[in-house]
């Protein structure tokens, strides 16, 4: 069972740009970085697909679905137009194997605004079987 988590996890990072709404999430002058971290818990017996949305509330979207490769590493990273977003977060258990999945479980979303030309980086915390929470990153020390 380790190794098929291993395998899961050895599978390059991978985005499947899905816009659910049929029009992407369009540019613009803040940078939305989301990472996600494994905080508590037991991890997913045979691994997990990771799956995010980000809806603007004035249209588009972006759908994606990732395997985490390391947690430093952003999931979701893009230039977007100021305003009101909603990120919704969720799993899909491996089923023996990462080619098939459970469904979806541990779900959480958030609603947040981006300032014009300003960053904003977000962590999803992930607790395999308890859930997950949206928190916006903790700025580095100077």
């Amino acid at each position: 069972m380790g190794v098929a988590a291993a395998v899961c996890a050895a599978v390059l990072f991978l985005h499947l740009a899905d816009g659910t709404s049929g029009r992407p999430l369009s540019g613009g002058s803040s940078r939305l970085v989301l990472y996600q971290t494994w905080v508590g818990g037991q991890l997913y017996i045979e691994g997990s697909r990771s799956y995010l949305a980000v809806s603007a509330e004035s249209g588009g979207s972006d759908t994606l679905g990732y395997f985490v490769m390391h947690e430093g590493d952003p999931v979701f990273s893009k230039v977007l137009a100021p305003g009101r977003y909603t990120l919704k977060s969720w799993q899909r258990p491996c089923d023996g194997n990462c080619g098939t999945l459970d469904d979806p479980t541990d779900r959480c979303q958030r609603t947040i605004t981006l300032l014009a030309e300003q960053p904003a980086r977000y962590v999803i915390q992930l607790a395999p079987g308890r859930g997950c929470r949206i928190v916006r990153q903790a700025e580095s020390p100077a």
